[in-house]
């Protein structure tokens, strides 16, 4: 819809992504299957529809995975619908800072690395980031990640989160039970101290708590505009209960 609330291109899709960069993923139904692709502002399918999933477009180019038989892998294309970095990851993450988490689940031939034996806590996949060429930046060693933000991304090794830079390196050591990115220099993070209860406070970029980690805060955004969201829970009972 535009911001009237009108129908700008009408009803006939599966279903839909928000617009990046004056392209936006839409899935189309077929005969016993359905396939995504992209359409411009005025609903014209620029990229024809081919793929099993598709993301958005930042800096150009965009993730979508291809439909196989094994079960199809993920690579980037452009907004000619070309491929600019092979299908060949398990999954990615869009771009951010001009890196793309993405992960591997065996070998990593393309690259020159060696297979290695994953631990039971691993067998999903391990995590690395290429560039915007599609060369493999950071080593696939990781159980997860969040994308680079402000040149820094959480990580998370041996069941604990911590943050790496540009080039790799730990700058925050592995020492949280949930990390979330960086924005305006502050970063949420968790600490578990009992069953399934965490509680929230905010670090820097040197790892220094500049909010306390607080047991009566149940949920937290991102700082923007130098404020972030909190959900408090004023009892014992909205403690355990925050949605009551």
């Amino acid at each position: 819809m535009d911001l009237l609330g009108n129908h700008a291109i009408p009803l006939q899709f599966a279903a839909a992504e928000t617009f990046s960069e004056g392209l936006a993923a839409v899935k189309v139904q077929g005969k016993g299957n359905s396939m995504w692709g992209y359409v411009d502002r005025k609903g014209q399918m620029t990229i024809p529809p081919r793929f099993e999933l598709a993301g958005h477009f930042v800096n150009g180019i965009a993730p979508v995975k291809t439909k196989g038989h094994d079960g199809g892998l993920w690579g980037f294309i452009d907004k000619s619908g070309n491929f600019v970095i092979s299908p060949q990851f398990n999954l990615v993450d869009t771009f951010a800072d001009d890196f793309a988490a993405v992960q591997f689940d065996k070998g990593w031939d393309d690259f020159g690395l060696q297979p290695v034996s994953l631990t039971d806590s691993e067998q999903n996949g391990i995590w690395g980031f290429i560039n915007g060429m599609g060369v493999l930046s950071i080593t696939p060693q990781f159980q997860e990640v969040s994308h680079f933000s402000e040149d820094i991304a959480a990580v998370r090794s041996r069941e604990k989160w911590g943050y790496i830079d540009t080039t790799g390196e730990w700058i925050i050591p592995a020492k949280f039970d949930m990390a979330g990115h960086f924005s305006e220099g502050l970063a949420l993070v968790g600490i578990e101290y009992g069953k399934n209860t965490m509680a929230y406070g905010y670090i820097n970029n040197r790892g220094d708590y500049v909010i306390e980690p607080q047991a009566n805060i149940v949920a937290a955004s991102h700082f923007s505009e130098n404020f972030c969201a909190t959900t408090v829970a004023k009892t014992w009972y909205e403690r355990l209960n925050p949605f009551f």
